[in-house]
């Protein structure tokens, strides 16, 4: 078996997925082919952090034959022994169960117990639309933070060279599968800030300015709108928008951070609210309304109806903000059967930069949601 090392400088922030980078371990795999049954692993590549987060080294173990893969693993296994996080790119469904089956056969313990598992694709995958990626694929998230891959070599192919290596022993092959592994094993490392987004439906932002605006829609008539300007502790590597349900975000990096908006439309008018224990209720035609029968049981009987669900109701005439499920009690609809609700924007909630700052939240993961 061979080990490679070489060192590593230009290390990006690490703190996206540890303040402890030498807990760190990023790694990828090249295998025989898919199938963890039927093929073996002949390179495991890693790459480890100094306690600095400045420096590192990469480190690969190459089997010269199929016979070497349980010295392999072992090499990875003691390598990964002392890390707590393992980094890596759609690992979870490939890299890791992978490993985990071959080294179970070969009689070592399950390598990953102990380890907290980050993929980053599960990150693009989540982001992909915001983003703009058109696929999950590794290269592309490196091609969308730029950073300045042009190995573009398949899975496939390096098996091919291998394959070909172990007939003729090829130095030239050789040398281009350690290169997609170590191209494979920067990128990732590369992708880091991508974890950043992560941050952004978690994260409660602070909100330091709230305004009212105008706009005229798509048909030409005049709109009013809220608008959050807020700050996030995490930076993000490139900016990134969203919309759903006429609401709007955009976040980018900003001093220490990220700075971005919330444009949420805002109703002003007459809404509902509708009281669910309606057998407890009179309806009142004249007057459009629902009253508790503790109070509504000395008005005239030709005036009185008991309530129905679809008019046990108080009207309020003021402005409110739209929410997807309880956010805020009370809750207000249009009528009876109205699936948008929404929440009275009242001076408390005008003043509250708490508030505020959990509503931002809370609309930015709406949107977040809707654009997966």
């Amino acid at each position: 078996m061979r080990t490679i090392r070489k060192t590593i400088d230009s290390v990006p922030d690490l703190r996206p997925v540890s303040s402890s980078p030498e807990e760190l371990m990023i790694f990828d795999i090249e295998t025989t082919g898919l199938s963890a049954r039927n093929h073996s692993v002949f390179l495991i590549g890693c790459i480890i952090f100094h306690s600095d987060g400045k420096n590192g080294e990469l480190v690969q173990f190459f089997a010269d034959s199929p016979e070497e893969e349980p010295l392999l693993l072992s090499g990875f296994c003691s390598l990964a022994a002392d890390r707590r996080t393992l980094v890596h790119y759609n690992g979870q469904k490939f890299d890791l169960p992978f490993l985990r089956e071959h080294a179970l056969r070969c009689g070592m313990p399950d390598p990953f117990t102990a380890m907290r598992s980050v993929d980053i694709y599960r990150t693009a995958a989540r982001f992909r639309n915001l983003l703009g990626l058109t696929d999950g694929k590794q290269q592309t998230a490196e091609a969308f933070l730029g950073t300045g891959r042009t190995e573009s070599t398949s899975g496939r192919d390096i098996a091919a060279m291998h394959s070909s290596w172990l007939k003729d022993r090829n130095p030239q092959f050789l040398e281009a599968i350690l290169a997609h592994n170590e191209a494979d094993l920067r990128g990732v490392m590369r992708l880091i800030p991508m974890l950043s987004y992560d941050a952004l439906p978690e994260e409660i932002p602070v909100v330091y300015r709230a305004e009212a605006s105008s706009y005229t829609d798509y048909l030409g008539e005049s709109r009013d709108e809220v608008i959050l300007r807020f700050r996030f502790r995490t930076p993000v590597p490139r900016p990134v928008f969203g919309s759903r349900d006429a609401c709007f975000f955009k976040a980018e990096a900003g001093g220490d951070g990220t700075e971005g908006i919330v444009k949420i439309p805002l109703f002003s008018g007459e809404l509902k609210y509708f009281y669910a224990d309606y057998h407890d209720y009179y309806y009142f035609p004249e007057q459009d309304q629902a009253l508790h029968k503790s109070v509504a049981v000395y008005a005239d009987r030709t005036h009185r109806f008991p309530a129905r669900p679809d008019n046990c109701y108080t009207r309020k005439t003021g402005a409110f903000l739209p929410e997807w499920d309880l956010f805020r009690t009370p809750f207000y609809k249009k009528d009876y059967r109205s699936a948008a609700l929404f929440f009275e924007l009242t001076p408390e909630v005008k003043t509250s930069r708490r508030i505020l700052s959990e509503y931002a939240a809370y609309a930015i993961r709406h949107i977040i949601d809707g654009c997966r």
